[in-house]
């Protein structure tokens, strides 16, 4: 009986793989090369949307369909395959969780184990905000769920009412080491200030741009690189043309997207990160992750779990979302003292070797799908 389970794949994962680039398809990618999915096997019902991060989340006929055809997918996979593990990453908003719940509604009602994960730190909100049927769906849905992964112990409190504590687990971000990707050199001589996210306004980078402003006065020549993905060509003409009133066209660069090994080389020459984000979904991005394992200092802003990751005043600075001034004077920090820069840069460094390399984050994962199939393995024995 055993040996059967072993010949096939014990999990079955729902999950977007790139492109778009994203935090959810970073995830998925890092997921399918864990222990668990290599020793268990691991098939995954793939939700990537390749229309571009515009697309993410939006309410439109195609999103609908596309909904309903990965959810007769995963019904069809469900009852072929009989997993003991079903793995879905669940949204922070009502239409994304309905999507959801087509995967969680036949996995409640079969004899899988279900292992959910909130990649942000909205769902308590979330949660609070719903009326009585939204929530008796997350509830019962989630509620007999072997285990609920959140990304920092600040964020435990937002599965109280759903499961208890000792089945909710933290799983910090982790990432491979890309100091090993990047060639050795010293730093750009030209005070260079990195933004890298989706061009979404509720990631910060008007916030930034309106700081590069103030920073700019105290440090000439300093430069100002955007690396994402626009989310609308609207938002990049409005940024462009801001650029062009304020006079800033040699100090801002908007590079578009990149990635490895470009985006490395691009961090390991900044000589600050910035991320001030307000976005309400904010998790843990895994850019202030690469950031703080390429030995650059960070200033951000306290959503979600950041502030668990960044510790202020050691690894970096962390501002209120929306205080630009606050942000301003905290890159003007960094810049005029190469000395702290460095050693903030050096501690972060540490801390990411410490406990957000993919070897921590695979561990832990690996132990917590292990642990559900193993569950399930000792049910059929009974």
């Amino acid at each position: 009986m055993r040996s059967s389970r072993i010949a096939r794949d014990r999990i079955l994962a729902v999950g977007p793989t790139p492109p778009p680039i994203n935090g959810m398809s970073v995830a998925t990618d890092f997921l399918l090369r864990t222990r668990a999915a290599r020793e268990l096997g691991l098939s995954l019902i793939d939700t990537a949307d390749r229309r571009g991060l515009g697309n993410v989340g939006r309410f439109d006929l195609d999103n609908v369909i596309g909904a309903f055809k990965v959810g007769a997918q995963f019904l069809v996979r469900l009852l072929r395959s009989k997993p003991d593990v079903v793995y879905v990453p669940i949204a922070q908003n009502r239409l994304g969780f309905l999507r959801d719940a087509l995967f969680l509604l036949p996995s409640r009602f079969s004899s899988v184990e279900i292992v959910f994960h909130v990649h942000g730190g909205y769902f308590g909100e979330f949660y609070r905000e719903c009326g009585t049927l939204m929530r008796w769906l997350i509830k019962f849905t989630l509620r007999r769920a072997h285990t609920g992964i959140v990304l920092g112990e600040c964020l435990r409190e937002m599965l109280c009412d759903i499961l208890p504590s000792d089945r909710v687990r933290v799983v910090s971000n982790g990432i491979e080491d890309p100091s090993n990707a990047v060639e050795v050199h010293e730093r750009s001589h030209v005070p260079t200030v990195l933004w890298m996210s989706k061009m979404d306004a509720g990631k910060g980078y008007l916030d930034v741009l309106v700081a590069a402003v103030n920073v700019s006065l105290s440090n000439p020549g300093v430069r100002f690189l955007f690396a994402g993905e626009w989310l609308s060509s609207d938002d990049e003409q409005r940024a462009r043309d801001w650029v062009a009133e304020h006079d800033m066209g040699s100090s801002v660069i908007f590079l578009g997207p990149v990635g490895p090994p470009e985006k490395y080389s691009l961090i390991k020459e900044a000589s600050v990160f910035v991320l001030p984000t307000r976005y309400r979904f904010e998790g843990q991005p895994y850019a202030i992750i690469e950031a703080m394992s390429l030995g650059v200092p960070v200033v951000t802003s306290p959503a979600g779990c950041i502030a668990e990751t960044v510790i202020d005043g050691v690894t970096g600075f962390l501002v209120d979302a929306g205080d630009q001034d606050a942000l301003a004077d905290k890159i003007g920090t960094l810049l005029n003292d190469p000395g702290l820069a460095e050693s903030m840069g050096q501690a972060g460094r540490k801390r990411f070797l410490e406990r957000y390399t993919f070897a921590v984050w695979d561990n832990e994962m690996s132990r917590i799908l292990e642990s559900a199939a193993q569950r399930r393995f000792r049910e059929d024995l009974r």
